[in-house]
């Protein structure tokens, strides 16, 4: 009996780590690459998901915010200016309840020409401003970003730095 005890006792234990509260999928759409690179906790309590999506061709740069249940508030979509085939790979949320994404996207479809991109957006999701950092033979995309003791930001790519 003793036995028994203590096995319910373990299988109790490990559903509790191994527990699961629930799963969702956004925006499949058949034959088109879509993904999420980056998830960012926002200031309100909500999530931010980010990543790219080819529901148009070229591929532009998608944000999800989700509630803590899971459930969708709002879906966009960016297109910037100059650029195709953006991908958002580093969010970080700010005091106000907005948010940055940083990425990167090709310029005028040659997927060989890469340029960075850093944006702000408030809470809707909406546009407060988008700068794009073009290629000087260096290979340019935001993959972090942190906030700087000063107030500032620091965002890095793979072999650059910017404050």
């Amino acid at each position: 009996m003793k036995k028994w005890i203590i096995f319910f006792v373990f299988l109790f234990c490990i559903n509790n780590v191994y527990s699961q509260t629930w799963e969702r999928a956004f925006g499949f759409i058949p034959g088109k690459e879509e993904g999420a690179n980056t998830i960012c906790k926002l200031s309100d309590g909500n999530f931010v998901v980010s990543g790219f999506g080819e529901d148009e061709i070229p591929s532009t740069a998608k944000a999800i915010k989700i509630n803590i249940n899971g459930d969708s508030i709002w879906a966009k979509k960016y297109l910037i200016s100059g650029a195709s085939n953006c991908s958002v790979y580093t969010s970080l949320s700010l005091d106000d309840g907005g948010f940055l994404m940083g990425g990167n996207c090709s310029l005028n479809n040659d997927y060989s020409n890469h340029t960075a991109f850093l944006g702000k957006f408030d809470t809707n999701g909406n546009i407060v401003w988008i700068k794009t950092y073009l290629n000087a033979g260096i290979q340019y995309d935001f993959n972090e970003i942190l906030k700087a003791n000063d107030g500032g930001f620091i965002a890095k790519g793979i072999d650059y730095i910017l404050k």
